[in-house]
């Protein structure tokens, strides 16, 4: 798990150092017009690849109402969920169209509990969503950094990372004896 994030954080270096000169080669010099059309331009790309991946690839679960603590009823989205009178949940749009803080949390606490059990990780999240949410995550991040506003890299890089864990979390649970990772144990 720390190798494969170490080759992703430098992987992501690289990516931005790529960028970045791009930027100062071709975007910069242009003026502020530009970078206005750029920021437009990404704003665009990236508004309409969360609400495109969020109606086709996102799943929708189901869940009890004595499942979920209350306080997270606020982030639980309901998009393209059939019948979803709040009895079934988006993962992608939960992810995607909550504040990533909130995402952040969902990750580390958005669990089904039946008993005082916790029962499999994949209940909550499907691992291909968390998959495709990380790939469009990371890439994103890496594309708005230096971007001509404040974009932030901290936040993004913690829900990322929160991805990470829980894909990790995810997978040593399919291929361990059941119940063997907690919910939480690597987000």
């Amino acid at each position: 798990m720390g190798a494969v994030g170490g080759l992703l954080g430098a992987l992501f270096n690289h990516l931005n150092l790529v960028l970045s000169r791009y930027r100062l080669k071709h975007v910069h010099p242009k003026g502020r017009i530009i970078k206005g059309l750029e920021v437009i331009l990404v704003g665009l790309s990236l508004s309409s690849l969360c609400f495109l991946l969020t109606f086709t690839a996102g799943h929708c679960v189901r869940w009890s109402p004595n499942s979920i603590a209350k306080e997270y009823n606020k982030t639980w989205r309901t998009a393209n969920c059939p019948g979803a009178n709040g009895s079934m949940y988006n993962d992608y749009g939960t992810i995607a169209f909550n504040s990533q803080e909130d995402a952040i949390k969902t990750l580390f606490h958005h669990f089904n509990q039946t008993s005082d059990k916790d029962i499999p990780l994949n209940s909550t999240y499907n691992v291909l969503t968390l998959a495709l949410f990380f790939i469009t995550a990371y890439l994103s991040t890496c594309w708005t950094y230096g971007i001509g506003v404040p974009s932030g890299l901290f936040v993004p890089c913690l829900l990322i990372g929160a991805i990470y864990g829980r894909l990790c979390a995810m997978i040593y649970q399919q291929i361990s004896e059941p119940h063997d990772a907690k919910y939480n144990t690597n987000s």
